[in-house]
């Protein structure tokens, strides 16, 4: 399962953290999600597209979920170059958020720490894609102005579509006599 929130404009990245589902040996009966790996650039998105397609073959994503936040529809873009290259098995949904990213990322938090795991800090150098990712993910503060906040943006992301959607119980009618 995977992430994407695309980069919009300038400063920001290109975030898509990558995950795979197994059983929590501390919660029993629930699904952790383990980062396997993100793609986290700060490239024009032009020339991000390839190396995402690449990294949803080398991967074998077949869920992903996109942050419409541009004019392009990268659903369909991504759609098309994975066709392309004769890879069919990721779904690709597309959703375009009103709620502000400090909103998203707060309501996330609990789901994000409690059932996402992520490698010890400082195995990855901040050098390197996950490492820089995960320092922007551990230096995010909701006081102030937060120079890259598209790596907790796109956490917050998966957590909603993955994490939160798959707990959520629709309520039950009842019938009652006056």
């Amino acid at each position: 399962f995977a992430s994407l929130d695309p980069k919009r404009r300038g400063k920001d990245f290109v975030s898509m953290p990558i995950f795979f589902e197994a059983d929590d040996t501390e919660h029993k009966g629930e699904k952790s999600h383990f980062l396997l790996d993100w793609f986290y650039d700060d490239r024009p998105m032009k020339d991000c597209i390839p190396l995402i397609v690449s990294k949803i073959i080398e991967r074998k994503i077949t869920r992903l979920y996109v942050e419409r936040n541009t004019e392009e529809c990268i659903e369909m873009l991504l759609t098309d170059k994975l066709h392309e290259q004769g890879y069919y098995s990721c779904v690709i949904e597309e959703v375009y958020s009103t709620e502000p990213k400090d909103r998203r990322i707060m309501s996330a938090e609990g789901e994000i720490k409690s059932r996402m795991i992520f490698p010890k800090f400082g195995i990855y150098a901040p050098s390197h894609p996950i490492g820089n990712a995960l320092q922007n993910v551990y230096g995010y503060t909701y006081n102030g102005k937060v120079l890259h906040d598209d790596a907790p943006d796109s956490l917050a992301l998966y957590a909603r579509r993955f994490l939160m959607n798959s707990q959520a119980k629709l309520a039950e009618i009842s019938i009652f006599s006056r």
